[in-house]
């Protein structure tokens, strides 16, 4: 049951980090919130097609079809979050342009968040419904691991809803630096897993480990866990995850030193 409630817990917050940061940041642009729900009904959906065809998409690729769609998804999520980071100067220099009291809010600005929200909720969803139904139900041990599932998800939306209001607590221009910054993070995270399973699938050399912190922090620990939802982090990184994942880190905040540059030069835009 706890193994269950560790794993729930990681997969729901990976999700939950991405949707939360995304809804506070583009809500203090002055973006709609209804546009999470039909994003999360539609991943509810998309990660039951891709659980339920699991075994077809294994054996794409020589067998490699499963880890490719991993990569797939984390690319489309990370990759997005960085061009929604791209975005945020220009929004907020359109708001001093225009003289009006919210940014306006582009239709590729809502296509960015359904595309990084869902590609996030389908990959993390699917797992959780792969791994209930494996170790749990087609093993005879649902009780405890729906159990423990059920209350890790509920940990998991918990800490994203406190993640969500404590950003909007901040202030709209607070909000939207300590939103970038966490959204650095976490693309940098999901680019340099995609990097780990394109070297697992042999698509990539991967020639050493440069270290192993597993006796400090394993992956599999609460922290592990929480670690890898926020930083991607991995015990046994090679070279090629952490030239990715420093590149994408660095091109991130470069991205947040802009947005922090024109919230200087607009003066007093969105500073309450």
């Amino acid at each position: 049951m706890i193994d269950a409630v560790v794993i729930v817990l990681r997969e729901v917050l990976e999700a939950m980090l991405v949707c939360c940061v995304l809804l506070a940041s583009s809500y203090a642009l002055g973006a709609k919130r209804t546009w999470l729900l039909p994003v999360t009904l539609a991943a509810v959906g998309g990660a039951l097609l891709y659980a339920t065809n699991l075994a077809t998409l294994t054996a794409l690729f020589d067998g490699r079809g499963q880890e490719l769609t991993n990569v797939l998804l984390l690319v489309l999520t990370g990759a997005s979050l960085l061009f929604y980071l791209l975005q945020l100067p220009a929004m907020l220099h359109n708001k001093r342009t225009l003289g009006k009291k919210e940014a306006p809010v582009t239709s590729t600005l809502y296509a960015v968040l359904i595309i990084a929200s869902a590609a996030a909720m389908v990959r993390e969803l699917a797992e959780i419904f792969i791994y209930v139904f494996s170790y749990g139900i087609a093993s005879g041990q649902a009780v405890p691991v729906v159990s423990g599932a059920v209350i890790g998800a509920g940990v998991g939306v918990s800490l994203g809803i406190f993640i969500f209001f404590g950003l909007l607590w901040l202030g709209k221009r607070r909000c939207l630096q300590m939103s970038a910054l966490l959204l650095g993070l976490i693309s940098a995270g999901m680019l340099s897993q995609a990097t780990r399973f394109l070297v697992q699938s042999g698509f990539l050399p991967g020639e050493h480990i440069l270290w192993d912190s597993g006796w400090l922090i394993s992956e599999s620990s609460l922290p592990g866990e929480l670690l890898h939802a926020l930083l991607g982090y991995d015990a046994t990184p090679g070279i090629e995850q952490l030239t990715v994942y420093v590149v994408s880190l660095a091109f991130a905040m470069l991205l947040l030193r802009k947005l922090m540059a024109r919230q200087g030069t607009d003066g007093d835009a969105l500073r309450q």
